[in-house]
């Protein structure tokens, strides 16, 4: 059976790290944060990340289910559950940080199902992701003012999905191309 943590895992100037079987839950930042240049060949695996039961009342805790940044690269994400969740998975942190991520943030999204999440499923920025045989549902539908979507690419990322599945999802994936078009 699973592990449940109520905090989150930072893998940081690592390699060859396998996270798997463990749901993330309550924790007050990332469920797992993947970041610097140093830090490669990571798998994330049949983990589950955001709430249990319901989509928080807070927009802004927990942050990133699962986030990947600062550089970091080869890194796997499959058959893990995304749920109840508003910020689920970031791919490059920050418009600002191109000269560290450009060329890396190389990632993979496999078989994962995303269930009554809002966005970044995954939101990516720079970045090099392959997203395939994912299950969306329920994405950014009822939630009054908030921008729901499941895919979003942006800042020069090249994001290739196929065999996707989006079951009551509000956008299944946008590439935004200035501040005013992602916020609109």
């Amino acid at each position: 059976s699973n592990v449940t943590f109520k905090i989150g895992i930072n893998v940081k100037r690592s390699w060859n790290v396998l996270i798997r079987n463990i749901s993330f839950y309550d924790y007050q930042d990332d469920g797992v944060n993947v970041g610097y240049p140093e830090t490669h060949h990571i798998w994330i695996d049949h983990c589950t990340f955001g709430h249990p039961v319901a989509l928080p009342a807070d927009k802004e805790v927990p942050d990133g289910g699962c986030e990947i940044k600062d550089g970091a690269s080869f890194v796997t994400v499959s058959w893990c559950k995304f749920q109840n969740h508003w910020k689920t998975s970031l791919n490059g942190h920050s418009d600002n940080n191109g000269a560290t991520d450009a060329g890396r943030l190389k990632i993979t999204y496999y078989a994962n199902y995303f269930y009554n999440t809002n966005s970044r499923n995954p939101r990516v920025r720079f970045g090099q992701v392959h997203v395939l045989n994912n299950l969306f549902e329920n994405v950014g539908l009822g939630r009054t003012g908030q921008l729901g979507y499941g895919i979003a690419a942006s800042n020069n990322s090249q994001v290739v999905a196929e065999a996707n599945f989006f079951l009551d999802t509000r956008w299944p994936m946008f590439a935004d191309r200035t501040t005013t078009d992602f916020t609109a």
